[in-house]
């Protein structure tokens, strides 16, 4: 029996159509969810580079950081503001000849960009990347581990122990009765010399009174010229203007600015009790070596040197000019006070504690000192009769010979010149006959024999910023950076715009763009009123920009 199997391949071939038609909408579906994806993350990360390129030029000609905002009141929202502006219109961009006709093959609908996360310059290991990058080469000598090791081998409590004898001589305790006097008096007569009181040979003087009148005085005048100083007043970082920690600050910026004071300003507190020249000494050593104790929490990570070298290259010192409102911008992060002056003060007084006792450890290795200092301590305290007595006076007249030379060497440093790292006593430019004629003049005198400083890094050799460098050493990271942030603030306000705040500028953002494209199948007119509902592709994704983007 014949069978007829007419329209079979028809019908056959319908179905395979359909099959290679759902086939082919589905992959030009997804390819086309696949391009747009590609197309708005390209437009969003030109967005992205559109948005940042409002970024504060002033922050970043002068410091070399890079952050949007930071003025006029421009945050989060106002850089969210205009990403969105120009990534709409990157998305809805049309030909340029619009005569011609064109297709939208996405059909973009309810585009939203938002700022999922922003980073700012004050963060921490921001600003550490900024800070890298805008450093690639040239290394810091690090000398602290050199200056910590010679200055350990001088007995600290030794010194102060010595010191305290003689203060108590200086203020009387160890005088005796007239009768006794007399009786010691004619046995010493003989023994102790007789002190010379010729000025151009002064050291048969008495140096502890030399040296009291000396620093009554003011240290500060004899080492740096004084009618270079600034009295300039830093203020304080916007982030730290609640008033609560407004009060808070004022408080220790007083006491800092109580604390940080010459070794005149040190004597009027207490007129009778440091008016000997222990008791100055002890006095000055003790309040300018705090930061000694601290020595042991520093373990200075390769990522506090790049902070102090950039520090080095962008602020101002008493040596080095750049330009800053700030004038003393290292000193600043050494000593945090408000007050420009009382930030050099600081400076200046742990320079001398350091070379003082650099130096004392070369005097008490030379015999020629340790026989000259003795025969003038001997003819001063001789009368007692007490050698512990005689030998503290010696000790402290060897203190005020190394003083002396410090001041030498400060002068120097602050003259832009280098000195000797660690001295031998033929380096000393004090001679002990000259103990009682410490003058500025004879200190700038000495101090111009020194070198100046051309900028290259020697062992044996160190000036007033690699100082700076080693007492930075001894401060925290995250106390330089916030110094650091107040300074550009500072500046910058002074300079471009009273209202800029640091803690403002951005300098990393992660967007987050959500939006729909719908499926260009859907819209047949075979298939319209089919089941399938869901009509448009939602798509979501994140780009990240910034300085250093990912």
């Amino acid at each position: 029996m014949d069978q007829k199997e007419d329209g079979s391949i028809t019908v056959f071939l319908s179905i395979i159509f359909l099959l290679f038609f759902a086939m082919f909408g589905v992959t030009f579906e997804n390819v086309r969810s696949l391009i747009s994806a590609g197309h708005v993350r390209t437009s969003a990360y030109s967005a992205a580079v559109t948005a940042f390129g409002d970024y504060n030029k002033e922050l970043y000609r002068e410091y070399g950081l890079f952050g949007y905002g930071g003025a006029e009141g421009k945050n989060v929202s106002d850089l969210e503001f205009a990403y969105q502006r120009v990534l709409f219109e990157n998305l809805s961009a049309v030909p340029v000849k619009k005569d011609k006709q064109y297709v939208d093959l996405f059909g973009y609908r309810d585009i939203d960009a938002i700022v999922k996360k922003a980073d700012y310059i004050t963060d921490s290991n921001e600003f550490l990347g900024q800070v890298t990058a805008f450093l690639k080469q040239e290394a810091v000598m690090d000398i602290k581990d050199t200056i910590d090791q010679k200055i350990q081998t001088a007995d600290k409590n030794e010194i102060q122990s010595k010191l305290a004898v003689t203060k108590d001589y200086e203020q009387g305790k160890y005088e005796q009765s007239d009768d006794k006097k007399a009786t010691k008096g004619k046995n010493a007569a003989e023994e102790k010399p007789e002190i010379s009181h010729d000025k151009t040979d002064s050291a048969g003087g008495n140096p502890l009174k030399f040296f009291t009148n000396l620093a009554r005085d003011g240290i500060l005048g004899l080492v740096c010229d004084e009618d270079r100083m600034t009295d300039g007043v830093i203020t304080s970082c916007q982030e730290n203007d609640r008033p609560d920690q407004k009060d808070e600050d004022d408080k220790k910026n007083k006491e800092g600015t109580k604390k940080a004071t010459d070794i005149k300003d040190m004597q009027r507190k207490d007129a009778k009790s440091e008016s000997e020249a222990g008791a100055i000494l002890s006095d000055f050593i003790s309040k300018n070596q705090k930061q000694e104790d601290e020595r042991e929490k520093v373990n200075s990570p390769i990522e506090k040197i790049s902070i102090i070298r950039y520090a080095n290259k962008v602020f101002s010192s008493y040596t080095n000019e750049q330009n800053r409102t700030t004038k003393y911008g290292l000193e600043y992060l050494i000593g945090g006070k408000s007050r420009e002056k009382d930030n050099l003060i600081s400076a200046i007084n742990r320079l001398l504690v350091v070379r003082l006792l650099l130096n004392f450890t070369c005097v008490m290795s030379d015999s020629a000192f340790q026989e000259k200092s003795l025969a003038t301590a001997t003819a001063i305290a001789g009368i007692t009769g007490l050698p512990p007595v005689i030998n503290a006076i010696q000790y402290t007249i060897l203190l005020i010979l190394s003083f002396e030379e410090a001041c030498v060497d400060v002068r120097a440093l602050l003259m832009g010149k280098k000195i000797s790292a660690l001295k031998k006593s033929s380096d000393f430019q004090m001679k002990y006959e000259e103990i009682c004629m410490g003058s500025k003049k004879l200190f700038t005198q000495k101090a111009n024999v020194y070198p100046n400083d051309d900028g290259k890094k020697e062992i044996s050799s160190i000036s007033y910023s690699q100082y700076l460098w080693s007492f930075l050493l001894f401060v925290s990271q995250d106390t330089i950076e916030k110094r650091i942030f107040s300074l550009i603030e500072y500046d910058l306000r002074e300079k471009y715009n009273r209202t800029f705040c640091v803690h403002t500028c951005i300098c990393k953002c992660r967007y987050k763009i959500n939006y729909q494209i719908p499926y260009q199948f859907c819209e047949l007119p075979f298939l319209e009123n089919s089941l399938f509902q869901t009509k448009y592709i939602y798509k979501s994704l994140e780009v990240n920009y910034g300085y250093k983007s990912e």
